[in-house]
């Protein structure tokens, strides 16, 4: 965003004068003083008119300010949310040792803003030569004021956080103008700040040295105290030797007491622990005999149950093996039975007169026709349901919870009447649906597949871990991919 001479021109903001103390983005706000001035411009009231102002929004007087913020930061906050879509887009990422300043533009009843990023700590005029051409003439960079409220950045203030300014145009010689003034009240401060520090270092340097006379005194005081106490310890150390020697000399009469009664009490605790160790000994002796017994029967119970577990383990495999070739042999006999009896129908259905051929053709169609029809009534509920619960998501990002919750409600499950010539049938059930829902599935499929009228009762599902029948209240795991399936023979 960069800017020539004759745009500049344009962009010229209405602005109070530099000295008013009214402040323009909050109504019937009369400041004392400069300093009270800045004070407002730092506060929440101050900094949300100056949001309103930029997108064109009606400013608020304290009261208003107060009761919208009752409910919290968070009224002020949706407030700024509503309002965001309208300003220019904020730069996401803001490189270590870079601040984001906001510009606001007026011209012609419109209202704009620009974002640039300049190094923390840069001075206003650097941020002003980042606006124009590298090639624009020095009156461009001059021909414009930066301002944070109703107070005029000088052009030698530093950047050290991100901020928001409004652009005001004030021409070349007004520019010139505050150039030198702003160049004057620079040395000006730095001489003061020159003088400071001089000042500074001289009140150190005294301090210096009043500090080294003080420490001087405690040293030679502390020199005398030293030179005190060492005589009185020179003296404390003689009486302390006469009491050493006399103490020393009894110390000598007690000793050699206390080592005669040593030699006794040494003499019976030697004797003491002789017994307490044979004692010990013949204890451990019994521990090791008692553990070697308990041992060698923790080892033969270990051998017998590893023998029953073997003996248990081969059982249960000739159980499985004699439950697969019963089913292997029911299955082979149903499939005869089956071939039979399809041979037999066939042979029936030649024999039948043309007349009734039609009519039985008829019926399955008109029971296709109803078939059909069903699944359409279930697909149109199944896509109404989806419709009702896509309707009652929110907008945004979906729950995880709630997307998990809606996906995979209908289970695919493929059953084999015959594995060696792939003869399945592929039905959907819901999550949660019993064996028998999937029994009368596969009957009402039955007949579209050419397997003929059959009842429920007559499918016989088997375990596909188990190769056991199943009840027709257990429940269809989801992970029974595919099933294998047995006719029952008809009776009667």
């Amino acid at each position: 965003a960069q800017l020539t001479g004759s745009f500049a021109l344009t962009l010229a903001l209405s602005m109070v004068d530099d000295d008013s103390i009214r402040c323009s983005a909050c109504p019937n706000t009369v400041c004392a003083d400069r300093a009270s001035y800045k004070e407002h411009v730092d506060t929440d009231w101050h900094k949300f008119n100056l949001n309103q102002r930029m997108m064109g929004n009606p400013l608020l007087s304290e009261d208003e300010f107060l009761s919208r913020a009752g409910g919290g930061t968070a009224a002020a906050e949706k407030t700024g949310e509503e309002q965001k879509p309208k300003q220019t887009e904020v730069v996401a990422d803001i490189p270590a040792g870079m601040v984001n300043v906001c510009v606001a533009f007026q011209h012609s009843g419109e209202k704009w803003s620009y974002k640039f990023l300049v190094t923390t700590g840069s001075t206003v005029l650097d941020l002003k030569k980042s606006m124009i051409k590298p090639e624009s003439p020095q009156e461009d960079l001059i021909s414009f004021s930066l301002k944070r409220g109703m107070l005029r950045m000088t052009n030698f203030e530093t950047i050290d956080q991100s901020e928001t300014f409004d652009f005001q145009f004030v021409g070349p010689e007004e520019g010139q103008r505050l150039m030198d003034r702003d160049g004057q009240r620079k040395a000006r401060e730095d001489e003061e700040a020159g003088e400071r520090e001089q000042k500074r270092q001289e009140a150190a340097q005294a301090q210096q040295r009043l500090e080294a006379e003080v420490d001087e005194r405690r040293r030679q005081e502390r020199a005398a105290e030293e030179e005190l106490e060492r005589s009185k310890q020179a003296e404390a150390q003689k009486q302390v030797e006469v009491r050493q020697e006399a103490a020393s000399r009894k110390d000598d009469e007690n000793r050699r007491r206390e080592e005669h009664q040593k030699t006794m009490q040494e003499t019976s605790r030697k004797e003491e622990e002789k017994r307490s160790d044979e004692t010990r000994r013949r204890e451990q002796e019994r521990a090791g005999a008692e553990e070697a017994r308990r041992r060698d029967e923790d080892r033969r119970k270990a051998e017998e149950a590893e023998a029953t577990g073997k003996q248990e383990a081969e059982r249960q495999r000739e159980e499985e093996r004699r439950r697969a070739e019963e089913a292997r042999r029911e299955e082979e006999s149903t499939r005869q039975q089956e071939a039979k009896q399809e041979e037999q129908r066939r042979r029936e259905e030649e024999q039948r007169p043309a007349e009734v051929a039609r009519s039985e053709e008829e019926s399955r169609r008109q029971q296709e026709a109803k078939r059909e029809e069903q699944r359409r009534v279930e697909e149109e509920r199944r896509k109404e349901e989806e419709g009702v619960r896509e309707a009652a998501v929110p907008e945004g990002p979906v729950p995880v919870a709630r997307e998990i919750a809606g996906q995979d409600e209908l289970q695919e499950v493929v059953v084999y009447t015959d594995r060696d010539l792939d003869l399945k049938l592929v039905v959907k059930v819901r999550r949660g649906a019993t064996v028998g829902l999937l029994k009368e599935l596969l009957a009402s499929e039955a007949a579209v597949t050419g397997l003929g009228e059959r009842q429920p009762e007559e499918f016989v599902l088997l375990d596909p871990f188990f190769g056991t029948e199943l009840d027709e209240k257990d429940v269809v795991d989801p992970s029974w991919d595919d099933l294998d399936v047995m006719m029952r023979s008809r009776r009667g």
